[in-house]
């Protein structure tokens, strides 16, 4: 049995303005009906695989639940990095976490945010790479490049064993003529970033290698805390960690490295020029999505996520992405330096910055529809079985109208259900809670109406 541990952490700046730091590139759905890290999940669904273990952020653990149980994967924890650390660290909590159980299965560790074309040969591959892991070698899966692409990093390999062969060395991110050299030669394959080995071996390289990640992350798993799937490593000891990826502190050092040729299309899609490249283009090489309207345009990238209608006249090699709060207009062959202009969004004060308008938790989520003085509407989606603690509002009112499913409103003492199409009234200052007790997620609009819509306008209050 195969332990999937899937890596979640990062802000994927790259992809801005899609992609937030409340809600990375990993939980859209770039290409298909999935999104990343459903798509990352279902790969290791199924016979040979264990339930995953996720590695993650504190603001997006809610997110990683609700996306998983929309696919109906039950992730057997999540580890809740309480600092970046980069790979090294995370992945070290994850072999800790194993080693702590009495388990030394394998370890299919992969980021969550990658893109593999071909499922059945993704699976071949591992298949071909688990004798190995079991004889106490690391993995890496390497893609045979495509193009002389200078964003990834590349293996040589030697001598072929099997399915597998020997890792000479690795080159980081080429200058455009290495890159050219190496995509050519047969010797060099793409890092994919996607490993496999037993716990106990990847410990055993760590405290060889990079002893102080071993040394600091094993303290900061001995004091962590439990809190049903949610592991959170003491925040102290883990800070203490290097800030390393698995490839400087690991695998660039060792001599059990193994790399596995594989067949299948990957990218990791961390660029919006490397979204273009991965949708097929219509006759005008453009990659359109949403509501757009575009007359002599060629070779772009116009990606409309907002509920308005993006106009282009005489364009070419262009990425625009409009999202409901901010828009992403360059060349494309200048997407990359999009990371500079969140860098430089980052530095101004609170209203500049762009912040991800939806609030999840482990009773749905809120999405932010619209604001402005004295009044707010929200989306709120309450999941089956869920409900809202009891409180009230001291200086505002609330509308709440259910567009789907069906809402037990609590009105001071009385419990009223609110179905399809219906809505209810909340004065200022009246208790209330809401509950969904049927097995279908509520859909409801909330419009709030006040001169004071801060949270300090909450009041919790006792009741069921």
């Amino acid at each position: 049995m195969i332990r999937p541990v899937i890596l979640s952490g990062g802000a994927g700046t790259r992809l801005w303005p899609l992609s937030t730091s409340g809600k990375p590139k990993q939980f859209h759905r770039l290409m298909g009906e999935e999104s990343l890290l459903q798509a990352t999940a279902e790969r290791c669904r199924g016979t040979g695989f264990l339930r995953p273990l996720v590695a993650t952020g504190e603001e997006q653990r809610f997110l990683v639940l609700d996306q998983l149980r929309r696919i109906g994967i039950a992730p057997e924890a999540i580890l809740l990095e309480p600092a970046s650390r980069n790979t090294a660290p995370a992945i070290a909590a994850a072999a800790y976490w194993a080693l702590a159980r009495d388990e030394d299965e394998p370890m299919l560790v992969m980021p969550s945010d990658h893109l593999v074309g071909d499922l059945r040969a993704f699976r071949q591959a591992v298949e071909v790479a688990v004798d190995a892991a079991n004889s106490g070698k690391l993995l890496t899966f390497g893609v045979k490049p495509t193009a002389p692409k200078t964003g990834y990093g590349y293996i040589e390999a030697g001598k072929r064993s099997g399915g597998v062969r020997q890792v000479r060395r690795f080159v980081e991110k080429p200058s455009a003529e290495v890159a050219a050299q190496l995509a050519a030669d047969e010797s060099y394959y793409w890092n994919s970033g996607i490993f496999l080995f037993r716990p106990s071996a990847y410990w055993r390289e760590l405290e060889k290698h990079a002893p102080a990640v071993a040394e600091h992350t094993a303290a900061a798993m001995q004091t962590s805390t439990a809190e049903g799937l949610f592991v959170r490593p003491e925040i102290g000891a883990f800070s203490k960690s290097p800030n390393i990826s698995i490839d400087y502190a690991v695998m660039e050092h060792s001599d059990e490295i193994l790399v596995v040729p594989t067949l299948f299309d990957w990218s990791d899609i961390g660029t919006w020029d490397a979204v273009h490249e991965m949708f097929l283009a219509d006759e005008r090489g453009n990659v359109i999505n949403g509501d757009v309207v575009a007359m002599d345009v060629t070779n772009s990238l116009i990606r409309n996520e907002a509920d308005v209608t993006v106009g282009a006249i005489g364009l070419d090699r262009i990425v625009c992405v409009v999202t409901r709060d901010a828009a992403f207009i360059a060349p494309l062959n200048r997407a990359q330096e999009v990371k500079q202009l969140v860098d430089e969004l980052q530095s101004r004060s609170d209203k500049h910055r762009h912040k991800d308008a939806r609030l999840s938790g482990p009773w749905g989520s809120c999405q932010i529809i619209d604001q402005g003085a004295g009044y707010q509407t929200r989306h709120i989606i309450l999941n089956p079985g869920a409900k809202l603690s009891p409180q009230k509002l001291q200086h505002r009112s609330k509308h709440w109208i259910v567009v789907n499913g069906s809402a037990e409103v609590t009105l001071g003492n009385e419990a009223i259900v609110v179905g399809e199409s219906q809505s209810t009234f909340i004065p200022a200052g009246t208790a209330y809670g809401l509950a969904n007790r049927w097995e279908v997620p509520l859909h409801l609009i909330e419009v709030q109406c006040g001169l004071h819509l801060g949270d300090d306008d909450i009041i919790p209050t006792e009741g069921n």
